[in-house]
């Protein structure tokens, strides 16, 4: 092996571990950058926090705990969005002050006059534990800038929370998503006869049915689509929702191959769009379906959902072609 050979090799050697310590430089960076500095609330006990307010310029969410779940205020005490509200108390717990800085008239108009967030933390007894205000995010929204509600002083900080200004945002969603090659039979409720279409085989065709008789194909393309997923604007809870309002109604119910039954009935006035969802299983379904009810059940069998008016519209009109 000769010499140039070697001086060669050790030359890609020594590129190689140069490249690698600078692609890797951003990512300890960044990390550092996100240690640094002193905490957001340095005196905040999470476990003490039992509400969070959270005024936008849009709409208020208030966040109030339960029994170590989340529930928002707004929408009749429904469930938050899990991943949403530990994102959220990750920036009360991680959050460092990177530094501060002085912002112009027009970022600060943009930051704290037109986006800002107000966050207030309270106990179980309504004592406030500590407030910020959030402006936007920015450097890849791993930093926002926040200033205290008594205080002028502008910080950047790092972990920075994604803040909706919509209550429906902060929800638990989606309600419902059905992968249509996973279903099996539909029944249609009709004043009349119910329309039923079902399939053996996942990848087949649908039939219609009359009995054990399959009279003629059907395609219900229009009406999966729409069941793949589908998120909600308002809920209201049992007790809270009047169905003799709604003289218009269409009922359906879907059923899987794997043994999870959907009972939908949806609701209409006017241009007004509420869907009640009930789960349930076959005589033998999979444990995944029981595991889905079990998990799921509370989520949505007590409850009214308000869809917006286009996704109700779209759901009320669609088809089974036949």
């Amino acid at each position: 092996m000769n010499n140039a050979y070697l001086r060669r090799e050790l030359g890609l050697f020594v590129f190689a571990l140069c490249f690698a310590s600078f692609s890797l430089f951003p990512v300890y960076y960044e990390n550092l950058g996100s240690l640094k500095g002193e905490p957001l609330f340095p005196d905040l006990e999470l476990s003490q926090i039992a509400e969070i307010r959270i005024h936008t310029p849009k709409e208020e969410i208030t966040l109030v705990k339960d029994e170590n779940l989340w529930r928002v205020s707004e929408a009749d005490m429904y469930f938050a969005n899990y991943q949403m509200v530990e994102k959220l108390l990750d920036f009360f717990r991680y959050s460092r002050i990177h530094r501060a800085v002085e912002l112009t008239d027009a970022e600060f108009s943009d930051n704290f006059v037109n986006n800002a967030a107000e966050i207030v933390l309270a106990d179980t007894g309504g004592k406030t534990l500590g407030s910020v205000i959030v402006g936007r995010r920015t450097y890849n929204n791993k930093f926002a800038y926040v200033r205290f509600p008594d205080n002028e002083k502008i910080y950047m900080v790092s972990n920075a929370a994604l803040l909706p200004e919509y209550v429906h945002a902060w929800l638990q969603q989606p309600l419902l998503t059905l992968n249509p090659a996973e279903v099996r039979d539909i029944i249609v409720k009709r004043s009349q006869k119910d329309l039923i279409i079902g399939r053996d085989v996942p990848g087949y065709p649908f039939w219609i049915m009359d009995g054990n008789r399959m009279l003629r194909r059907a395609d219900p393309e229009d009406l999966l689509n729409q069941l793949q997923s589908v998120t909600f604007t308002d809920v209201r809870s049992a007790q809270n929702f009047d169905e003799q309002l709604f003289m218009q109604r269409r009922e359906l119910r879907v059923v899987t191959f794997d043994g999870l039954i959907v009972d939908l009935i949806l609701f209409k006035k006017d241009n007004e769009y509420w869907l009640k969802q009930k789960l349930s299983a076959t005589s033998l379904p999979t444990s995944v379906v029981n595991a889905y009810i079990k998990n799921n059940e509370a989520l949505s069998n007590y409850w009214y959902f308000r869809l917006s008016s286009y996704a109700g519209s779209r759901l009320w009109n669609a088809e089974i072609s036949g």
